[in-house]
């Protein structure tokens, strides 16, 4: 669900409860600490740290 330069990110291995690891092709900027990424989630399931609507 995740969107990273302009493209959807696949994860590396299955989501946790605390951490989503992401493959990122080499040949994509990789994110940096306190990089915000973009996430295309069903609300219904989802529980946020914290909401930015832009």
């Amino acid at each position: 669900p995740f969107v990273w330069a302009g493209k959807q990110r696949w994860f590396a291995e299955p989501p946790h409860m605390q951490v989503s690891i992401l493959f990122v092709p080499s040949d994509a900027q990789e994110p940096r600490v306190g990089d915000e990424l973009v996430a295309h989630l069903r609300h219904t399931t989802t529980q946020y740290d914290r909401l930015v609507d832009r």
